[in-house]
């Protein structure tokens, strides 16, 4: 019997995004961003606009003389949470972690930068999703794959809503990081 794969379909609408089902037809979430006051990032579930999957806030702050996001505070069911980034090291900005109420601490590590790839991990060691940047058509971003059986609603919403998070703070970054290269003459 093949593994358990439940995929959502990433769809990047501009100044938003659209999260559909499985069957790249039935929406799931959607995603508002505002560069200009807090929450940054607003997740809803489709089915009812009002129900908030969570949120995204991205505090900046100076490293290596541009800014980054190196501290996130994700709010997912009421409950707010500090998205934290694992420290190893000068460039350990591939990996955050946070406690999460149904699974205990888990992580999204990213793969080599520009691979479009990122691991959502269990703290057991074990794969729970993935997100792959399928971007062809400029239109489609990527997919979530989630590999656990079904959790329930809450857990779909922390898988998605801490995956997003990750997607954009590296975004932020890699701009960031283009804006002091342009300005310091190297791009």
């Amino acid at each position: 019997m093949a593994p358990y794969k439940y995929i959502i379909n990433i769809y990047d609408k501009g100044s938003t995004y659209l999260l559909l089902d499985s069957d790249d037809t039935t929406p799931l979430y959607h995603v508002s961003f505002n560069h200009n006051h807090a929450p940054h990032m607003t997740v809803t579930r489709a089915a009812d606009p009002r129900a908030q999957a969570g949120t995204a806030t991205f505090i900046p702050t100076k490293k290596f003389g541009f800014s980054t996001s190196s501290r996130i505070e994700m709010t997912l069911h009421s409950h707010t949470m500090p998205f934290n980034k694992e420290k190893s090291g000068p460039f350990s900005s591939d990996k955050r972690y946070f406690q999460s109420p149904a699974l205990g601490r888990v992580y999204w590590k990213s793969g080599y930068t520009g691979s479009g790839f990122l691991e959502f991990v269990g703290e057991d060691g074990k794969q729970i999703a993935v997100f792959k940047n399928t971007m062809v058509d400029g239109r489609r971003l990527g997919v979530f794959e989630i590999m656990v059986e079904p959790l329930g609603e809450e857990v779909r919403d922390e898988i998605v809503v801490s995956g997003l998070t990750m997607l954009q703070e590296d975004k932020t970054s890699m701009s960031s990081l283009a804006s002091s290269l342009h300005a310091a003459g190297g791009g």
